[in-house]
């Protein structure tokens, strides 16, 4: 009976080094966890834990004294420990599942901030913990969880700790500061012209001027292509044979007097707004003498003869 049971013994301690990857009872024993879930409020859990901590040895909690904000972070951690427990025990969890949670939710945590890690890669961290412990295949792994656990786990997770991962993050890994110095050879640095001296500034009075000038140019300047336009239709015009008919000719007139005035409608748009009744004007009179032009034309055609 005594070799029985060393026996066991033996293949006790070799499954649990085969299963070295198993978190079941890795911090919290049976009895802790029954002793937490008679705690239960938040202002008992969390002082228990801190202690259970530090007389085990876990290295759970921030300790290092150089970081400003320990408190704060083991603050947050302690929160952490007990939601976990909180939702352990509202799912009716025993020992064994409650055990293995608590301690997948730390290294889950603890992975993801020292590699700053995304929340899909995360997520992924998680996902192996949780697979790990819901296949039943010994010595390397056994199924604590079933499947209905692993939905009620993930949507716990995914509604608490990753609806906030972006906070974890901010409060758990340092900054990335990036520092640019640009650096360039002095000959090859563009200056900026300085500015004219209000001095030399031109006075309202002068701008106003040129810029009547300018205008009054731009008005030559149409109104002599307008008359080179109406001389060349003129030429054009006493150029074609006496045999073709006067319709013909007064056609040519017609469409040479129309380019003239999409043209000027043209400009109309171009220009400020105090020329537009002068344009106005003009665009009237060139229409008046297409009209005159057409009625000339309609009285020059002899009339009709009757058979």
């Amino acid at each position: 009976c005594n070799h029985f049971f060393g026996y066991c013994w033996c293949l006790l301690r070799c499954f649990v080094r085969e299963m070295a990857h198993s978190l079941l009872w890795e911090v919290l024993s049976a009895s802790d966890v029954a002793e937490l879930n008679k705690l239960r409020v938040a202002e008992k859990v969390k002082p228990h834990l801190q202690q259970l901590f530090t007389s085990r040895g876990v290295p759970w909690l921030i300790s290092d004294p150089s970081d400003p904000h320990r408190d704060e972070k083991n603050e947050i951690l302690l929160d952490f420990f007990f939601h976990t427990l909180r939702f352990c025990s509202e799912a009716m969890f025993d020992a064994e599942r409650t055990s293995t949670l608590f301690s997948i939710m730390y290294w889950t945590h603890k992975k993801s901030m020292d590699g700053k890690c995304t929340n899909t890669a995360s997520f992924a961290i998680f996902q192996e913990y949780i697979v790990a412990h819901s296949v039943h295949r010994p010595p390397f792994s056994v199924a604590i969880f079933s499947l209905a656990d692993i939905e009620a786990i993930n949507h716990y997770v995914m509604e608490t700790y990753y609806r906030n991962y972006k906070l974890y993050l901010y409060a758990f890994t340092p900054n990335d500061t990036l520092t640019l110095e640009a650096v360039y050879p002095v000959e090859r640095v563009e200056r900026v012209k300085p500015p004219r001296p209000l001095s030399e500034a031109t006075p309202e009075e002068d701008w106003l001027r040129a810029a009547e000038t300018e205008r009054r140019a731009a008005e030559e300047a149409l109104t002599q292509r307008l008359r080179e336009e109406a001389e060349k239709a003129k030429a054009t015009k006493a150029a074609l044979p006496n045999k073709e008919d006067e319709a013909a000719a007064g056609g040519a007139a017609e469409g040479s007097l129309k380019a003239q005035l999409e043209y000027i409608k043209t400009q109309v748009t171009k220009l400020t707004a105090g020329k537009l009744d002068e344009l106005e004007a003009k665009l009237t009179g060139i229409e008046d003498k297409l009209a005159a032009d057409d009625g000339r034309a309609t009285a020059k055609k002899p009339p009709l003869k009757k058979k």
